[in-house]
């Protein structure tokens, strides 16, 4: 019984799961703080284009300012050197 109801469990959320191989590791670290790049960006302080950005890379790590990386972290509930 439980490993049905597991396997059962695990088929649903297969699909909504993001596979972190396909995914930046901010973007997968969003998604499993149940944030949208728009509520993510209002939380931050920036704008949703900034996000989108990082997430694609097109905004390189080294050029986040300390500020913002700091709560870039706060607002993913990681500590700032995971984002690294």
């Amino acid at each position: 019984y439980y490993n049905q109801k597991e396997r059962k469990r695990g088929a649903q959320n297969e699909g909504t799961n993001m596979n972190r191989k396909n995914t930046s590791k901010i973007a997968w670290m969003r998604h499993s703080a149940g944030l949208t790049q728009k509520a993510l960006a209002e939380k931050i302080g920036v704008t949703f284009r900034w996000v989108q950005k990082l997430e694609s890379g097109d905004t390189k790590a080294e050029n986040i300012t300390l500020k913002n990386a700091v709560a870039l972290a706060d607002a993913l509930g990681v500590d700032v050197r995971e984002l690294l």
